[in-house]
């Protein structure tokens, strides 16, 4: 008998008595919950970046509460489904103190609207390399968060990870110096933008770890936290809005939020009489939006709940390093003009470098998460035979007395 077969989905309880979930490793079901994290991240990374572009810097915001609505919706259906017709989410998991689930929204909220900000002339290849270094802040925080250890096989993994990275973003910095001084104006892969969208892995490497601590704490399903955290994040990322009066950031004032929201979704119906403004200059809102958006927002929140569900069954800095393998995909499809339109990109030498080199870290990374996950089980297994042991040689001594 499996030593963890029996109350799996019963909360265990640590020394402090409070209620531990158990994690389950690396197994079958968490390895087709990795592959679909790969696809629908490649999938959602190229529909992001035409997203980006379509909406500019001045309908930033607008476009974030547009999107991050559309997930409530998606989200609210599944739970609605659970509550009508399953005991999935039981009356424990809804007194789970809401406060802490607003921290993570605010998290969520503040990621989100970075991202967006420094995603429009951020090259799409470079960020699918940026979010890697999420990695790095989940493993730093799981270690005084969550009392999480690792080898050195990890540690050699990760910092792999981060070298591939630095490799692929230095020339962009190069080459804008001396296209400046060339005298050339460039609107993608400016520096400072590039540094807005590194930053958001901070806060949404938070949020992260703060979930996977929320799901030690008891066990709670996966699409009830989402739903809750996304909710309240509708409402406080208002918090962050002066963020988008920055000139460089848009530059939006507070007089403004109306028309600029109003725009913003006239945008997202198509409507070509809006101009966008963005910092490379201005452009008429394309009637493909509403499509690129709802791709985005559907292979997005299949992807979030994905994540969600491989940080429960195994750890958060496991969902991290899978997404690296969806890094081919996505880099692929932004040099093909048929998925990325007029905003196609040219093949880097330096991107391939660093890709290459990230993906060697992942695989150096995977490979001692999943011997750690070896041996843990295996311990387990001697801790449960001794248990065993020791229980029936009690009973035997207590029969003979």
């Amino acid at each position: 008998m499996d030593p963890d077969s029996s109350g799996e989905d019963e909360p265990l309880l640590g020394d402090d008595n409070k209620p531990k979930n158990k994690r389950r490793g690396v197994d079958m079901i968490t390895l087709l919950l990795l592959a679909s994290t790969v696809l629908l991240n490649a999938a959602s990374a190229v529909f992001a970046k035409r997203m980006y572009n379509a909406f500019g810097t001045e309908f930033v915001f607008a476009r974030s509460q547009l999107t991050n609505l559309m997930y409530d919706i998606w989200a609210s259906l599944w739970v609605g489904y659970k509550l009508i017709f399953t005991k999935d989410i039981t009356p424990a998991m809804r007194r789970f103190p809401l406060w802490k689930l607003a921290i993570l929204s605010c998290f969520d909220a503040l990621s989100d609207l970075l991202s967006s900000i420094g995603g429009v002339n951020t090259l799409g290849s470079m960020q699918t390399l940026l979010q890697q270094t999420q990695l790095v802040f989940v493993l730093i925080l799981a270690y005084f968060a969550l009392q999480r250890r690792y080898s050195v096989w990890q540690i050699l993994g990760c910092t792999v990870i981060i070298g591939g990275a630095v490799l692929a973003i230095i020339p962009q910095f190069v080459n804008e110096h001396k296209a400046k001084k060339a005298g050339k104006e460039t609107t993608q892969g400016i520096w400072y933008f590039t540094v807005v969208y590194f930053v958001s892995n901070i806060p949404k490497s938070f949020s992260y770890v703060g979930k996977e601590w929320c799901f030690q704490q008891m066990v709670l399903d996966v699409m009830w936290v989402s739903c809750l955290v996304s909710w309240m994040q509708l409402g406080l990322a208002w918090v962050f809005y002066p963020i988008t009066t920055i000139h460089v950031f848009g530059g939006v004032p507070f007089d403004k939020v109306g028309h600029v929201m109003k725009d913003g979704f006239r945008c997202f119906f198509g409507d070509i009489n809006v101009i966008v403004h963005d910092h490379g200059g201005y452009h008429q809102c394309s009637s493909y939006v509403t499509y690129i958006t709802l791709a985005f927002s559907i292979s997005g929140f299949l992807a979030g709940v994905s994540q969600l569900y491989v940080m429960q069954r195994a750890s958060s800095a496991l969902m991290i390093t899978a997404t690296v393998v969806g890094l081919p995909l996505a880099n692929l499809a932004f040099c093909i003009k048929p998925f990325m339109g007029n905003a196609v990109e040219a093949v880097n030498k330096w991107d391939v470098a660093g890709l290459c080199v990230v993906v060697a870290g992942f695989i150096g990374y995977s490979f001692a998460e999943y011997k750690k996950t070896q041996e843990e089980l295996r311990t387990k297994w001697i801790q449960y035979g001794e248990a065993k042991h020791q229980n029936g040689t009690v009973t035997h001594g207590s029969g003979l007395q």
